[in-house]
């Protein structure tokens, strides 16, 4: 669907936008220029935005979760980068991305208290930013494409709630089918571990980016750590590699980059984050094409 098609049928688009901001003054003016069928359209049949404001950060996540558990998420969050008390907007946009990463988060600041590096490192992908004191056009443009852009990509999806996830994610702890290895192809992941082949054995298995790590200690706990160097290939939190329902699969956790897996991404803001292994050899690319960590993902099965 283009974003022409979409426009046609924007009476049926999720336009739920959360504000989450300690000024009441400025929460009213994103719910004028929002909430206001005239405001931001810019076309006389389009309809005005679902706004629902939190004036502090853990007020946002709990308006944001009980959303999701209702079937009715957020497209996009706007989000002020300094708020009193309590959580500042990093770790608020860090804790709603942590429950669902396909909204679209706008840090709006009108200070220097992080650099869009860092926050970029926080939120792995997809943020995007704005300048106090906004104009009206500014704000209303961003809700605008930022909603049409998640209806293109995401209004298919089927909502996941928490007990959904936690259960899919659950360690396994009965002994599963078959056996399942990882080894090194590109260079970087043969160093990595070792120049062995290392059997997985328990579930999940994550597979992420450390600031630094102690080379005899990088496979710890179900962890695989790569200490990766800017610009970064691995997120902190990358994918996992798990067992539910008779299947091994690999679960991109949000990454910026995506993961590659037999050729095919997934995650990076793509429609499926999830690859079936296959019985025998797998490629895994942790990252984009050009990442140099390239793994051999060997399932025997029983």
């Amino acid at each position: 669907m283009i974003l022409s098609d979409i426009e046609k049928v924007e009476g049926k688009m999720n336009r739920r936008i959360l504000i989450i901001d300690d000024d009441a003054n400025i929460r009213n003016l994103y719910s004028d220029f929002l909430s206001n069928s005239l405001s931001c359209r810019q076309d006389t049949s389009l309809t005005a935005f679902e706004v629902i404001t939190a004036d502090h950060g853990q007020a946002g996540v709990e308006i944001f979760k009980k959303a999701l558990e209702n079937n009715q998420p957020f497209c996009v969050a706007f989000i002020d980068i300094r708020m009193r008390p309590g959580w500042d907007g990093l770790k608020t946009a860090r804790a709603i991305r942590d429950f669902d990463d396909r909204i679209f988060i706008v840090i709006v600041t009108g200070h220097h208290d992080h650099s869009i590096e860092r926050i970029q490192d926080v939120l792995e992908h997809d943020v995007f930013y704005l300048n106090k004191p906004a104009s009206k056009d500014e704000i209303c443009q961003m809700a605008r494409s930022l909603c049409l852009r998640w209806n293109r990509d995401y209004s298919h999806e089927k909502i996941k709630t928490q007990p959904e996830i936690e259960k899919e994610h659950k360690p396994i702890d009965k002994t599963c089918p078959g056996i399942i290895r990882i080894s090194g192809i590109s260079d970087a992941a043969i160093e990595l571990l070792h120049n062995e082949t290392l059997v997985i054995r328990g579930f999940p298995f994550k597979i992420g980016r450390i600031a630094t790590a102690d080379p005899q200690n990088r496979l710890v706990d179900r962890q695989l750590l790569i200490e990766d160097t800017e610009p970064y290939n691995v997120s902190k939190n990358h994918l996992l590699i798990n067992f539910y329902e008779d299947h091994y699969y690999i679960l991109d956790n949000g990454s910026r980059l995506g993961t590659i897996v037999n050729g095919n991404l997934i995650g990076k803001k793509n429609s499926n984050y999830k690859a079936v292994l296959n019985s025998g050899d797998n490629t895994l690319i942790v990252g984009s094409e050009s990442s140099p960590y390239r793994f051999r993902i060997t399932l025997n099965e029983n």
